[in-house]
């Protein structure tokens, strides 16, 4: 097993690893697709924390930082998809909603960021006990560039019970309406710290 810098060639692995997660229930497969990858997508920067954990060239793990005030290139990726597929009205809007969704989850995240602050944008593991390797190593690349506290948002469709048992406060709760169902069911998010 070797951690290394992300290569994109892998995005597709992590679209399957969390399709059955995230993409829309009834969806068709090609708008799910679209859906899932442009949400990997918008957690990725061009930058040094993003990592890969492979063995045999395939990919175990994955988890990407960012600093506050980086972007990606997530947005540009789904006007392309857009251009390039035809999609219908209502999945048009859901792919809409899905990035004002990610949009403002991320700047609540950043609004609790100060200097010294770093933002877990994805963490995904493919293989049991494979998340804390390549984990560990991505922290171990925010101390080596001196910061402090490390934020991340999450919500219900992911495993966020991880955070607290692994010593990550809680820092805000709160529904999302939108996503929330009409039988009552309410659609969480959590924003958490950890001091490095």
């Amino acid at each position: 097993m070797s951690v290394k810098s992300f290569e994109e060639k892998y995005i597709p692995c992590l679209v399957e690893a969390v399709k059955p997660l995230w993409g829309v229930p009834g969806g068709n497969d090609k708008f799910n697709s679209v859906d899932v990858e442009f949400i990997v997508r918008n957690n990725i920067y061009k930058n040094d924390m993003a990592l890969e954990l492979v063995q045999d060239d395939k990919l175990l793990a994955a988890a990407f930082g960012a600093e506050k005030g980086e972007r990606n290139t997530a947005m540009q990726w789904l006007d392309s998809q857009l251009k390039a597929t035809e999609f219908s009205d209502s999945e048009k809007a859901s792919l809409s909603l899905v990035a004002e969704y990610l949009s403002i989850m991320d700047e609540r995240t950043l609004s609790y960021m100060g200097k010294g602050d770093v933002k877990l944008s994805l963490f995904i593991s493919r293989s049991k006990g494979c998340g804390k390797i390549i984990l560990n190593e991505l922290i171990n690349r925010f101390l080596q560039k001196g910061f402090k506290n490390m934020y991340l948002w999450t919500d219900c469709t992911c495993n966020w019970q991880y955070y607290p048992r692994h010593g990550y406060e809680l820092i805000e709760k709160r529904e999302y309406a939108k996503f929330s169902d009409s039988d009552g069911s309410d659609f969480m998010t959590y924003i958490y710290k950890k001091s490095l």
